[in-house]
């Protein structure tokens, strides 16, 4: 067009024909351009609208991830909120349970003198060691009546050890097992039914590893003889 209209100007045309031919070619590059510009706005238009679309999902996406981690801080709070309940719930209890073991044994005491006896063989002098764990026995004194001999069987690891499945074998029949632990755990020892000469142990912690380097647990035997701890395995945890 700017072609046309210097050409003109340089070189005026007098014939009807000429003049018309101009005017055509004038129109063609007047509606051609206007084609070009429509054309232009609708892929400006329909690029916008793309662009919209996209960030339309990113802000959705990013909305429902905002959710997700929302949704995930607050079940660890409650997750929590609720060990910090239990380990509260359970200081309570052991405190409770101390209290009315302390009182009960005073009651007895005061009823029917306890016959204190020292398992003094030195049996088990030596500890018994399976890959990863050790087990020291020491003789205790026998706080119940019909169990006079009491040892103290510590289980050390070097490695983190959760859960702790184990079956204790002893060279006589035993009457009392129990767990003595400062953490939260579930399980316990039991005494086996069809042979008293077996403990099995089996418990799990409630947080980190029941039994760790810097965490032994510890077991108290009581029975009516003198007894020692023949061997103790590691066994599957059911």
């Amino acid at each position: 067009m700017a072609y046309l209209g210097v050409h003109v100007t340089l070189h005026p045309v007098d014939s009807r024909r000429a003049k018309l031919a101009y005017k055509l070619g004038f129109s063609i590059c007047a509606v051609s351009t206007v084609g070009l510009v429509v054309w232009q706005d609708i892929r400006n238009g329909r690029s916008q609208s793309a662009l919209d679309e996209k960030i339309e999902t990113a802000s959705a996406q990013s909305t429902k991830a905002n959710a997700t981690i929302g949704e995930l801080k607050q079940r660890e709070e409650a997750e929590i909120a609720r060990r910090e309940q239990a380990e509260k719930d359970l200081a309570i209890l052991v405190q409770a349970s101390g209290k009315a073991t302390r009182d009960g044994v005073v009651s007895d005491i005061k009823k029917t003198p306890i016959s204190v006896v020292l398992n003094t063989k030195g049996e088990n002098s030596e500890p018994l060691r399976i890959p990863n764990i050790t087990m020291t026995p020491e003789t205790v004194v026998s706080t119940v009546s019909d169990a006079k001999f009491c040892q103290r069987l510590v289980f050390q690891s070097d490695v983190t050890v959760d859960p702790v499945a184990m079956a204790i074998h002893l060279s006589e029949p035993v009457k009392y097992a129990g767990i003595l632990l400062t953490e939260a755990y579930t399980g316990g020892a039991e005494i086996s039914k069809s042979d008293p000469k077996r403990i099995d142990l089996v418990a799990h912690g409630m947080g980190m590893g029941i039994l760790r380097p810097s965490n032994p647990l510890v077991l108290t035997v009581c029975g009516e003889t003198s007894f020692k701890v023949s061997k103790f395995e590691r066994v599957p945890f059911r």
